[in-house]
């Protein structure tokens, strides 16, 4: 057995403290979330490059 849901989120939020231009978005879906939210995934990648690039 893998880690739980919540398990993988602690992980993902002690990672990205230390970070710089990092942004965590969790989603209630499976592994392959982009098979399921796929615009939600695109417009917020393509809002995080516009934020951190210029």
């Amino acid at each position: 057995m893998g880690f739980s849901q919540e398990e993988w989120r602690h992980y993902a939020t002690r990672f990205a403290k230390d970070q710089e231009n990092i942004e965590l978005t969790f989603y209630d879906a499976p592994h392959y979330l982009y098979h399921y939210h796929t615009k939600e995934v695109v417009a917020k990648i393509e809002d995080f490059i516009k934020e951190t690039t210029d």
